[in-house]
């Protein structure tokens, strides 16, 4: 027995010397300074095999801690840009940690005897959900802007005009942590010059509540938070410019920023006529799809298939001319201010008025999906003109009460005022005969007022971990819309009619929504916690319309027509209960909840035939979601499933005729339910601090059940649908219905490294996606499938502020498939090919140009088409420190311009060509206001 025991102690203590584990610990310093280094590269490497190695980032007071380290002999390698590499030599032979003495690194000009200086710069780093791109490791042209220099960063593209990272297109940009210009991550990019960047972090940024709870709630925004240069962060600085060209053209910007300690402000001035825009499409309210959507119907379900891409949109690099089809004109002023006033008081806030004209000549034709009358085509040729007016403001207030309880406001509220005048010859036929045809005229004034605010107040009690957040949020909106509309419609066929409208309607249109949310968490460790959480929502929404026809006797509109008015109201409130648990700690964060909801929909017509329809759902409504940082920060993992439901829109929900299009009506439906989706996303991300490379794989799903979808019927003869519609042949009528088996899938992979031999970076990127749409056609069931592969390369130098080029190609290819109609079955495939070359030579010398190749085929035959848009620009800077220029350039040299693009509905497929700015020349007078000090 003695012996038996003294195998079992002499085993346990055998293994325990084997596998003996302890810790390093140190802190990097700078030698001259003696100030700590963050986010100084630590290396540990096993001397007997360099295989197993470690690196990890030094925290933000320069100290670093491998755990756990296993017996051993390593070397210990430190790097930081500037400074030659620290190695030492460390021994781990028992159980005790092993304290390093402060690492003192010094700067690469002092050459000391066997020292490496390491001398490219840590390109990216991870900080748990977070990727930290140098910008110090990415050269461009000293006058670019922000958005030239993301675009180099891995998994960045531009697709339509709209900034895309890591599969997901950026929403917000803040400027050290503080909103800038709201949530128009357009006016960030294009007003901030790249030079006073010294770090691009790209994080999903959490909901304010999720922020002071700690708990995911799904809300999340891509933002991209850019940390200026500790040196350029007290100063005036911006770009200012004015220029003058052929065809009457003209452009002014002026960007002024003021950067003093925590006080932050930037003023925007803009004025041109070239299609340049440097802040958010949203804010021009019908500008590029208004005209379209009143002529194509107002059918309320989802658009399907998806979408091919543009000619013409590509940003055109310094030339700054945008993706809007048409002729564009501009003016915009902008304010962004932040501060901090004391320890207790957070202000940000924002203010922009634009005003646009925008005129567009656009020809369409789409084939028709239908299980019968195959072959069905709309031809159209349109033009329309949009003059619109915007007010936008934002603010952010948070207040620190005390200690344990803080209060955050955040009000938003808009104008806007849009006068369009529009006009279109349609032509709807067969492979051997005219069905109709369609001569329309239409004058609309549109105003609207939105506002919101949301309140958030949050304590924290004296039990660490227990917390008690309300958050109320109000919101009202209040639209009214005029149009006139004149139409002469001609029918072929068996029975062929002409019909001449002549009409006048005002739409009213109000909302009103409060909602709240309370919640309360509890600790059960220092790592777990569980809360509940208790809600309430309630929206109220009324829609007047009322339409007149023209009476030729007494020549004016007093002749109500009650098939195209209508008086609707429809009230919808949610309750929630729920409950959940939270387990986190440094490698893991896990948080689950499940809530309860009941919902009501009160629907309720006024005019013209009084009806009620009540509705009521119970849903349950759970969500995870799940971090993982592996190898310390180097790699995440990162999932998230939600869950949450949808109601109908008035519009969708009244049911009056629109018949703004008289060959394609549309209305909505009383009867409709609300949407149950579910949303999965799994992100991993990792980074090489030694090879400095990224890599990014996303893939997210949607499942919509009770999908809002459209029913079509599409009249193959002369049909009577009521006593109030008639549809002659070739004439349709869409409503919004409830269909089940709407998803979609998306995948997408980006990988991107620098090569030091050849000082370039290289990025690639692969996109993958997958979604069936429902519809009803003539109450035949039809599955609208897209698949959609994307692949981008791009190749950008890393020479030298005066040497920047930028290679890059995108190829997207398309399958579309209709269960009904197969003989639409097709794919269609379009490319672009980029050149971008930026060069600063000879006193001050500058040549710029750009070309790119766009080619698409398998389009309907007359959109099919290859063509070179082609920019070039020759200058001279001027002044003492270079900071005037003088620049002559010339946008579109060949004159080959144009805008193409494909979408797909559950109805028809549609190919478009609009009108786009061409060929002009520009002279133009630049200055860079740049002047810092010290804090």
């Amino acid at each position: 027995m003695k012996k038996l025991i003294f195998l079992l102690s002499f085993f346990t203590f055998s293994t325990s010397i084997l596998i003996a584990q302890t810790s390093i610990s140190g802190e990097v310093r700078e030698l001259a300074t003696q100030k700590t280094l963050r986010s100084a590269y630590v290396s540990l490497v096993n001397i007997a095999d360099s295989s197993r190695k470690r690196t990890i980032p030094t925290d933000a007071v320069g100290k670093f801690q491998f755990s756990p380290v296993r017996k051993g002999s390593y070397s210990l390698r430190v790097s930081f840009l500037g400074y030659q590499e620290f190695r030492k030599n460390i021994q781990v032979s028992g159980d005790e940690a092993v304290k390093v003495d402060s690492i003192y690194l010094i700067e690469d000009s002092q050459v000391l005897n066997e020292v490496k200086i390491v001398g490219q710069v840590a390109a990216v780093i991870q900080k748990k959900d977070t990727l930290q791109f140098n910008a110090k490791a990415y050269k461009v042209n000293p006058d670019a802007n922000a958005d030239e220099l993301i675009e180099k960063i891995p998994g960045a593209i531009v697709e339509n005009g709209k900034m895309q990272i890591q599969g997901e297109e950026v929403k917000q940009v803040m400027i050290d942590g503080k909103l800038f210009f709201g949530k128009d991550a357009t006016a960030a990019m294009k007003n901030i010059p790249a030079e006073v960047i010294d770090k691009i972090q790209i994080f999903d940024q959490l909901s304010e509540q999720s922020q002071l709870t700690g708990l995911d709630d799904g809300n999340t925004t891509k933002t991209v938070n850019i940390t200026t240069r500790p040196d350029m962060r007290n100063g005036i600085f911006g770009r200012n410019s004015l220029g003058f060209g052929t065809n009457d053209t003209y452009k002014g910007n002026a960007s002024i920023n003021r950067f003093k300690g925590n006080s932050r402000l930037t003023v925007l001035l803009q004025a041109n006529n070239i299609n340049q825009q440097n802040f958010s499409s949203e804010d021009l309210i019908g500008v590029s799809s208004g005209a379209a959507q009143s002529r194509r119907g107002a059918g309320g379900g989802n658009r399907g298939g998806g979408q091919g891409g543009a000619g013409g949109t590509d940003n055109s690099g310094n030339f700054l001319v945008s993706n809007q089809p048409g002729y564009n004109t501009t003016n915009a002023i902008g304010l962004n201010y932040s501060n901090e006033w004391g320890t207790k008081v957070k202000f940000q806030g924002s203010y922009f008025l634009n005003q646009s004209n925008n005129s567009i000549i656009e020809s369409t034709f789409q084939q028709y999906i239908q299980s019968n009358n195959a072959g069905q085509t709309y031809t159209e040729s349109s033009n329309s003109s949009t003059k619109s007016l915007n007010h936008r403001a934002y603010f952010r207030l948070e207040y620190k009460i005390n200690d344990r309880n803080s209060l955050i406001f955040t009000p938003n509220l808009s104008f806007q005022n849009t006068d369009a005048n529009s006009g279109y010859d349609g032509v709807t036929s067969l492979p051997t005969s005219k069905l109709n045809d369609v001569v329309n005229r239409n004058i609309s004034a549109n105003n609207a007022v939105n506002f919101s605010n949301n309140i958030l107040f949050r304590h924290r009690f004296a039990k660490m971990g227990r917390a008690l957040t309300l958050n109320i949020t109000t919101t009202y909106n209040d639209r009214n819309a005029n149009n006139q509309l004149r139409s002469t419609n001609n029918f072929y066929g068996v029975n062929p009619s002409s019909k001449i409208l002549n009409q006048n309607s005002n739409t009213d249109a109000k909302g009103l929504g409060f909602s709240s949310n309370l919640y309360y968490s509890e600790p059960l460790s220092k790592q777990s916690s569980v809360f509940v959480s208790t809600s309430f929502g309630y929206n109220e929404n009324q829609s007047e319309k009322y339409a007149y026809n023209f009476s030729d006797s007494e020549q004016k509109y007093n002749r109500l027509d009650t098939l195209l008015s209508n008086v609707f109201n429809s009230d919808y409130y949610n309750y929630r209960v729920g409950t959940g648990f939270r387990q986190f700690s440094k490698a893991m964060n896990i948080s689950a909840e499940v809530r309860y909801q009941n919902a009501h929909l009160m629907n309720e017509q006024i005019f013209p035939k009084a009806y009620n329809l009540d509705k009521s759902f119970n849903n349950i409504l759970p969500s995870f979601s799940m971090r993982y940082n592996i190898d310390g920060n180097a790699k995440s993992l990162r999932f998230n499933y939600q869950t949450q439901t949808q109601q109908p829109s008035i519009s969708q929900l009244q049911e009056v005729v629109n018949n703004n299009n008289p060959l394609r009506l549309s209305t909505g439906n009383s009867s409709l339910s609300q949407e149950y989706q579910h949303q999965l996303s799994l992100r991993y991300t990792a980074t090489s601090p030694t090879t400095f490379s990224n890599f990014v794989t996303l893939m997210s799903a949607n499942f919509v059940k009770g999908n809002i979808t459209n029913s079509s019927f599409i009249a193959t003869r002369d049909t009577i649908i009521s006593k109030e519609i008639i549809l002659k042949a070739g004439s349709q009528l869409s409503r919004p219905v409830n269909l089940d088996g709407q998803y979609s899938v998306r995948g997408f992979m980006s990988y991107g490294f620098p090569v030091k031999a050849l000082k370039m970076n290289i990025n690639t990127n692969i996109t993958a996606n997958f979604s069936r749409t429902p519809g009803l056609i003539n109450t035949v069931l039809n599955y609208s499938d897209a698949q959609r592969y994307a692949f981008g390369l791009v190749l950008s130098s890393n020479i030298s502020p005066n040497v920047d080029f930028t290679i890059s190609s995108n190829s997207n290819l398309s399958y579309v498939q209709n269960t009904i109609s197969s003989s639409l079955n097709n794919n269609y495939f379009n490319q672009n090919l980029k050149v971008r070359l930026n060069i600063i030579f000879w006193k001050g010398i500058v040549f710029n140009t750009d070309a790119t190749y766009y080619s698409y085929s398998g389009l309907s035959s007359s959109f099919n088409q290859a063509y070179t848009l082609w920019n070039m620009a020759i200058g001279k800077k001027v002044f003492a420190k270079q900071q005037g220029e003088i620049r002559l350039s010339v946008f579109d040299l060949l004159k080959l311009n144009t805008s193409i693009q494909r979408n797909i509905t559950t109805t028809y497929i549609e190919d478009s060509q609009s009108n786009v700015l061409q060929q002009f020349f520009m002279l133009t007078f630049s200055y860079n206001l740049k002047k810092y000090w010290k804090s």
